[in-house]
C-alpha cells in the first residue's frame, strides 16, 4: 500500500453540539471528546 495520509474534517456548528467522552485506548484508559450527532440529521463542513 501506499503512505499513512492525515485528513481533517471541520464540521459546521462544532461550537454548539453536545460532547461525550470516548475511550479510545484500553491500555492506558486514554479518552477524547466526540461530537454527537443523530440519525437523519445533516452534516455539513470542510476537508
Amino acid at each position: 500500500l501506499g503512505s499513512k495520509v492525515d485528513i481533517d474534517f471541520i464540521l459546521d456548528s462544532q461550537d454548539q453540539r453536545k460532547q461525550v467522552e470516548v475511550k479510545v485506548d484500553d491500555n492506558n484508559n486514554k479518552r477524547s471528546l466526540q461530537y454527537i450527532y443523530y440519525d437523519g440529521e445533516d452534516v455539513g463542513g470542510s476537508v
